[in-house]
């Protein structure tokens, strides 16, 4: 079984949690990366991957290539997200047109 190194990270850029779900695939898609997850609510993220197939910097690169600004952090990916005020959680159930190309 190959050896894995595990990288949490901060991103800035995501405009919105399906774009997170994205990159994330994006990521599992990259020779080397078996599991990559991206948080939207904590701008965060983690990537496993085999550092005989790929290393951080090259991860890196595709980020920001996609537009994001990333910093790879210390430590795990904390489940405390940022508070958000109820008015905004409640506009965030009603429909946008345009998002996604859902109208």
């Amino acid at each position: 079984m190959p050896r894995t190194e595990r990288v949490v990270f901060a991103m800035h850029g995501l405009s919105c949690a399906s774009c997170a779900i994205d990159v994330g695939r994006a990521l599992r898609r990259m020779p080397g990366i078996p599991e990559a997850n991206v948080n939207y609510l904590i701008d965060k993220g983690t990537v496993e991957f085999d550092p005989e197939e790929t290393c951080w910097d090259s991860i890196e690169r595709a980020l920001e290539r996609r537009g994001y600004r990333v910093m790879r952090t210390r430590g795990e990916v904390r489940s405390i997200a940022r508070p958000i005020p109820m008015s905004q959680t409640l506009s965030t159930l009603e429909p946008t047109p345009g998002r996604h190309g859902l109208d």
